[in-house]
């Protein structure tokens, strides 16, 4: 009888152990300003199962996709998930320097490019992102402007580089 007290005991301090690391992850979901995205549930288990080592996690919504930033190991990472928790693409930096001819050119007509990304959608498309002043342009790889947007980060004028991903039109 003992025993089975003993075991219940624990079976519940697990769960209550538990309950504290996911309201732990829950507070990982967050953006800088401390703003809690409402990420839907298939999209946080679709990013748990295929990042399960993944720290520093910030969510944030571009329009109807949701786009998580987050650290594995030393790499910074960027998923970009639909709202039924499929993957639509991933993001990653590159320099200014890298991007194709085609992209630079046309940037180049909206100004001096401050910062590039490379989006991978999963049909394999390949897109770029070019930080120009305050909006964020995306364009296909032969540099047809797809979308353009208010960079997010073009209030803070800090110069700090964490959120370079805010701001983006993934149609």
């Amino acid at each position: 009888m003992r025993s089975i007290i003993i075991l219940a005991l624990a079976t519940v301090m697990f769960s209550c152990n538990s309950e504290t690391a996911a309201e732990d992850n829950t507070e990982q979901m967050t953006t800088e300003t401390a703003e809690v995205v409402s990420v839907p549930e298939v999209v946080k288990l679709a990013f748990a199962k295929a990042q399960p080592n993944a720290t520093d996690v910030e969510w944030e919504i571009e329009g109807d996709k949701y786009e998580v930033e987050f650290e594995l190991g030393e790499m910074d990472m960027v998923i970009i998930y639909n709202a039924d928790g499929t993957q639509y693409a991933t993001e990653e930096e590159m320099a200014v320097s890298a991007l194709p001819e085609a992209v630079a050119n046309a940037a180049g007509t909206n100004g001096e490019a401050k910062e590039a990304s490379k989006i991978t959608l999963t049909d394999g498309t390949i897109q770029y992102e070019v930080g120009i002043g305050d909006k964020d342009y995306t364009y296909n790889a032969d540099g047809t402007l797809i979308g353009e947007e208010v960079d997010a980060d073009s209030n803070d004028d800090d110069d700090d580089d964490d959120d370079e991903h805010e701001g983006h039109d993934h149609d």
